[in-house]
């Protein structure tokens, strides 16, 4: 590459008596602030040290010019430093000097673009105030000055914490208030305890309970009981499914025909086909204590496992060709 050299001149005086950065001195001659630094460093310049302050021959603005241009037209410090070719340090030097008040953190009635308020968001997150700022943020709401003790904010906490309706009981009939988070969740349509636990006893006896007939299990209800077409008793309508579905395309079947035991625990799959000599396990969710029972029989036997999604597939291409094919049903055994 090409070596650039800069005039050590213009490069002297920009750097000490105009106090310019390598950066503000980059721009001025197009370059890259690499290239600054490296021609200061073969002309043996000698680099400012962070807070060192310009040499005996300083650049002092006039005090009017720099007056009028910061407090009466509102520019900002370095606005004024690049019309003027100077330093922002040197423009808030000479404020302070002449006993201009600096407004930090940026003037009122100034707003943010919505890049600027993203990165300052990104920036705070996971920062932590100091003992300093906490201090001045405690003693700024103590009193009157607390948003939480005036009557107004109250007023509207309240009417925000306490928006619903009112309700009809529907045991007694008595007139309620609930909050629409409470809205409908059934024990929540009762206006106490008691009144759930009387519908409770009274709607939901015998056949009106809608799990009349059915034996639970951990994730949901499946139906159990003896299935006339099939002759035989099974434990979900999935698994006499499956035996419906092994008689319509010829395959003998037994269904839990022997249990087998081991040291810690018993395992009795579903069926068993002598033609091929294996063993068929219909099951729609395999627990971590299932998988261990199942890799232990599988040492010695033949297993396959029908899941959810082998189960519904043999459903949408059989359920409508076998009969008495039950439906909407769980087997989550």
């Amino acid at each position: 590459m090409r070596r650039i050299d800069l005039p050590a001149d213009e490069l002297h005086r920009s750097y000490y008596d105009r106090f310019q950065s390598s950066n503000m001195i980059a721009k001025q001659f197009g370059v890259d602030p690499s290239t600054v630094l490296s021609c200061m460093e073969r002309y043996g310049m000698k680099r400012r040290k962070r807070g060192d302050y310009p040499p005996p021959n300083r650049i002092d603005l006039p005090r009017e010019k720099l007056n009028d241009l910061y407090s009466n037209k509102k520019l900002s410090a370095p606005k004024i430093a690049k019309m003027v070719s100077v330093c922002p340090r040197v423009v808030y030097r000479n404020l302070r000097e002449y006993g201009v008040k600096t407004i930090v953190g940026g003037r009122k009635g100034r707003k943010h673009s919505k890049e600027a308020i993203e990165k300052i968001r990104l920036a705070s997150i996971g920062r932590k105030h100091s003992k300093g700022t906490i201090r001045k943020i405690s003693e700024a709401k103590k009193g009157k000055n607390n948003p939480m003790k005036r009557a107004d904010v109250k007023r509207k906490v309240r009417d925000k914490l306490r928006r619903g309706k009112f309700i009809f009981c529907e045991s007694c009939g008595k007139r309620h208030y609930k909050q629409k988070s409470q809205i409908g969740i059934h024990r929540h349509m009762f206006c106490s305890k008691k009144c759930f636990y009387l519908w409770l006893k009274v709607a939901r006896k015998g056949k009106l309970n809608p799990f009349y007939g059915k034996t639970p299990t951990a994730n949901g209800y499946y139906i159990s009981g003896k299935r006339k077409d099939l002759g035989q008793y099974f434990r979900s309508s999935w698994e006499a499914n499956i035996a419906r579905y092994f008689n319509f395309i010829g395959i003998k079947w037994n269904y839990e025909p022997k249990r087998f035991y081991y040291d810690d625990f018993s395992y009795l799959p579903d069926f068993y086909l002598p033609s091929f000599q294996a063993w068929i396990e219909v099951k729609a969710i395999v627990s971590k204590e299932a998988e261990k029972k199942i890799q232990q029989f599988r040492k010695e036997n033949v297993l396959i496992i029908l899941g959810k999604r082998e189960y519904k597939i043999i459903e949408k291409t059989y359920s409508h060709l076998i009969d008495n094919w039950e439906d909407d049903v769980k087997c989550e055994n």
